[in-house]
């Protein structure tokens, strides 16, 4: 009789443990799905402002200019992406999560922005940097897409180029929370089925 009883309290523990952790799983899932709303109404409003100014470059430029035949093609060898997403394993499968390899906070900046401070150089110098700073500009100026539609582009198409990328990091926000999503979803359900196995014995 007191092993029944025994048996009984442990039981009822186990219950309201796995209850305690149902309603800790239910508020942290509505608190994901809140932050993932936000962040995809900040995403939309930057992708609208983006396209909007798109269509402001196309209007100045002409339609012809700010198109699809600007882009180059995927047979394309001497593009390389400014920035690449990557998957992070860290200690367990729930700790994935999506990163950017590389910051745009950078991007754009030319050679000719960084001012030396003067100094006497001698020949040697001259020739050292004649031979070097037009290949760096070159491939600083080559790696910005906005050179694809020309050298003097509009402001508005500069903007664009802003709008969307403040969107990316975004993007991966919502990514990593659905992902986190997932994984609380997941854990409610064995959680439910451990409620369950505990009550029918």
């Amino acid at each position: 009789m007191e092993h029944t009883g025994f048996t009984e309290k442990t039981v009822k523990m186990d219950i309201e443990e796995t209850c305690k952790k149902l309603d800790l799983l239910c508020i942290e899932e509505l608190e994901i799905m809140e932050e993932y709303i936000r962040c995809k109404v900040e995403l939309e409003k930057l992708m609208k402002a983006g396209f909007l100014n798109i269509a402001k470059a196309r209007y100045i430029m002409g339609k012809t200019s700010v198109s699809s035949l600007q882009l180059p093609s995927e047979d394309a060898s001497d593009v390389t992406a400014l920035c690449k997403v990557v998957l992070d394993k860290k200690s367990s499968a729930e700790d994935r999560e999506f990163q950017l390899m590389l910051d745009f906070k950078d991007q754009g900046k030319q050679v000719d922005d960084v001012t030396p401070a003067p100094r006497k150089r001698n020949i040697t110098d001259e020739n050292k940097l004649m031979e070097e700073k037009p290949d760096s500009k070159f491939k600083t100026q080559d790696s910005d897409p906005l050179r694809w539609f020309g050298v003097l582009v509009p402001q508005n198409l500069r903007q664009a180029q802003t709008n969307f990328q403040s969107a990316l990091p975004l993007v991966i926000e919502c990514a990593n929370l659905q992902l986190k999503l997932l994984d609380s979803y997941d854990k409610h359900k064995k959680a439910l089925r451990r409620k369950k196995d505990i009550s029918t014995t």
